[in-house]
């Protein structure tokens, strides 16, 4: 079905203001190397990436198609990843090694490898937990900065989510950056971009990188780049990467919602939120939804129930086959 999906995707990226369609690959684009899955396949497509919070867990519904180019990222469970998990590092000097090796300089820890499940797909993992004591405080401050969105101390759960949203966002603002070191034509940046954090290197760049008119920019599915988020959970990532204005195509798909429950107006249920005390990750989900470029729910009841309770009409909805 995300092979679906991905035609869909390179479809829509006509509709963005950033660049225009252009269905025949770019001769100049320097060829990118493979990672861990190095079975030469899918070459010519999108890079992707998918983000689950139960990754190592055998528990998430996957989308995924193979290929060295489709690449897995969740949190790290050692008490999973033992069996799960065949650690090994990507290819020397590939885009995704170079990507990780980045986020472990700045203190990350990062493990790497495939998922022992079907066709043993690449997979990416942040160690959550290191990254407590050094990020949490800080990431979660920003948070609330940037996004209005407060977590409270009491919820460890929802702390570990902005915690990881962050470094799954800087992993993928770094590998979006090594694409356009490599000479990888990536998207088209606006002065009066959002982006109000950025890792240094980030930052550099782009104060230095020109602004081009959005009609001048041809993406190909080649060299394009799309992070697909499941669930309130893999929020963060999606909002974040939209407003650091990293160019790349973000889908947030939709399973089940973290409040359950039937409701006649938007206000009830935010009000029931506020009761159970879960308002905070609502509002996460709502600004996935809305930041994202394309909101897919995953079936028509749970798209009738985001388009009442978040406010935000999906772009379409997918199944699994």
């Amino acid at each position: 079905m995300f092979s679906e999906l991905k035609h869909y995707i390179s479809k829509v990226l006509c509709w963005f203001r950033w660049y225009k369609y252009d269905v025949t690959p770019d001769k100049n684009v320097e060829e990118v190397d493979e990672g861990v899955n190095s079975d030469g396949e899918d070459n010519d497509g999108p890079w992707t990436f998918e983000v689950l919070w139960d990754v190592v867990a055998n528990l998430a519904d996957l989308f995924t198609v193979n290929g060295s180019k489709n690449i897995l990222i969740g949190p790290y469970r050692p008490e999973k990843a033992v069996d799960e998990i065949l650690e090994a590092e990507f290819e020397e000097d590939s885009l995704p090694a170079m990507a990780v090796q980045v986020v472990r300089d700045k203190g990350f820890k990062v493990i790497t490898g495939h998922w022992l499940i079907h066709d043993r797909p690449p997979a990416i993992m942040f160690h959550v937990e290191s990254a407590r004591d050094k990020f949490e405080n800080h990431y979660v401050e920003m948070f609330k900065k940037d996004h209005n969105i407060e977590i409270p101390l009491g919820d460890q759960e929802a702390r570990d989510v902005v915690v990881f949203g962050y470094m799954v966002a800087e992993f993928l603002a770094e590998f979006e950056l090594k694409c356009r070191s490599k000479g990888i034509p990536t998207a088209v940046y606006s002065n009066d971009s959002k982006q109000t954090f950025h890792p240094r290197e980030l930052t550099e760049l782009l104060s230095e990188t020109p602004t081009t008119e959005p009609e001048a920019t041809v993406r190909t599915t080649e060299n394009e780049i799309c992070a697909q988020f499941h669930d309130w959970k893999c929020g963060v990532g999606p909002i974040l990467l939209r407003r650091w204005n990293i160019c790349i195509t973000t889908i947030f798909t939709l399973k089940i919602s973290c409040l359950e429950g039937k409701f006649k107006t938007q206000k009830k249920a935010h009000e029931e939120a506020r009761q159970r005390g879960i308002f905070h990750r609502l509002s996460t989900e709502l600004a996935a939804a809305r930041e994202s470029h394309i909101f897919t729910p995953v079936s028509e009841a749970v798209a009738e129930q985001a388009e009442l309770v978040l406010g935000k009409q999906p772009d379409c909805i997918i199944t699994q086959d």
